[in-house]
């Protein structure tokens, strides 16, 4: 009896070695699993922040594009402009006849 109790106790030392063997392999695992989990979550967070960023830069693109002047308006304001010269000269000139 005492051999098999010392055979018993054998096998269940080599079991819980390679249950802790096992065991440190899932801890391991879990632990790299957890670092990339954190990684990826800081750089979720950093593709984020850039799509935020970049989503606002596209409004205030498109934005600034409707009120840019378009060459239509710049024409437009330059024939308004010369046709007020003409009238300030008009004016001037009415002025120094009298």
């Amino acid at each position: 009896m005492a051999a098999n109790i010392s055979e018993i106790l054998s096998r269940l030392k080599a079991k819980v070695e390679v249950l802790t063997q096992r065991y440190e392999a899932v801890k391991n695992q879990r632990d790299e699993a957890l670092e990339q989990c954190r990684e990826l979550t800081d750089r979720l967070e950093s593709v984020s922040a850039a799509l935020q960023k970049s989503q606002t830069e596209n409004e205030y693109l498109r934005i600034s594009h409707k009120i840019a002047p378009s060459a239509d308006d710049t024409r437009e304001s330059q024939d308004v402009i010369a046709g007020l010269i003409k009238k300030i000269d008009k004016c001037i000139s009415q002025l120094r006849e009298d």
